[in-house]
């Protein structure tokens, strides 16, 4: 394994942030070095390499240290509780209020491998039958080049399939093409996968369900603040907002207004004469 010194690692975290937004304490030196490592050996480059070609802004190198900090464990349907909210309570309403525009669109946003963006366009496909002449558009997006390269293929393994995905939905949704399971077009066509980063996002405001789940864990509040308002102003006034099940915003930001179901929370953007 390369040798960092303590200096180089203040430097790397520095570089990450300004990269990425993200903000790895010293308490994960040993897995930030592991990935350091990895990029060593995946670009044939030595400690110093690595730092250099950092400072120097090679880009081949950025991307490849992006992808190796950010974090890609996800499953199909996670957290039942919200999925039943979604199903229940969330877009029934959105339904009744886009009636007169029959169009939705969503924003999965730090969706890692794609399984969060198929697990609602199968929710929507199952239990909506309201919305087959709808507009639906739902954005996906990650910082992860690789994540999103892997998303876009809708190919998934054995393993990933039988975390979280009912067979019914496996066997009605997907296809098996040798040892893995690729998502049918029906679900495929509704999810458009991009490479984004939440700290300066490409697209205009005007989405109806916003789900950044246990994204914001990762950035310092600062840095929480910032991606919250570039979610706020990318989401219609009467939308939603969702955030994974530990995440809670009250110590960040007043501009959502946080809404319990169970075990669930979801928020809705206040009025700008609102929130401060």
């Amino acid at each position: 394994m390369p040798e960092f010194s303590s200096s180089e690692l203040v430097y790397l975290r520095a570089i990450l942030k300004n990269l990425s937004g993200l903000a790895l304490g010293e308490e994960k030196d040993y897995l930030f070095q592991t990935r350091l490592d990895e990029v060593c050996r995946s670009h044939g480059v030595s400690s110093s390499g690595l730092v250099s070609a950092l400072a120097n802004g090679k880009r081949t190198i950025e991307e490849s240290f992006v992808d190796a900090m950010t974090t890609q464990e996800t499953f199909f349907y996670r957290d039942l509780g919200l999925f039943d909210t979604l199903q229940t309570i969330i877009f029934p309403r959105l339904i009744e209020r886009r009636k007169d525009t029959r169009r939705l669109r969503i924003w999965s946003a730090g969706c890692a491998n794609g399984q969060e963006p198929y697990s609602l366009a199968m929710l929507l496909r199952t239990h909506f039958d309201v919305l087959q002449d709808w507009n639906i558009t739902i954005v996906a997006t990650d910082i992860s080049k690789r994540a999103i390269a892997k998303a876009r293929t809708g190919l998934y393994s054995q393993s990933e399939v039988n975390r979280g995905l009912p067979v019914r939905k496996l066997l009605r949704y997907f296809r098996q093409e040798e040892q893995d399971w690729k998502v049918v077009p029906e679900i495929g066509s509704l999810v458009e996968f991009r490479t984004e980063s939440l700290l300066t996002p490409s697209f205009a405001a005007d989405f109806d369900l916003i789900l950044c789940r246990n994204v914001l864990i990762y950035f310092d509040i600062p840095t929480k603040r910032k991606i919250l308002g570039n979610l706020y102003t990318r989401l219609k006034k009467d939308g939603f907002l969702v955030l994974g099940g530990p995440e809670r915003i009250f110590n960040v930001t007043n501009i959502f207004k946080p809404t319990t179901v169970g075990s669930v929370v979801y928020y809705s953007p206040r009025a700008e004469s609102e929130a401060s």
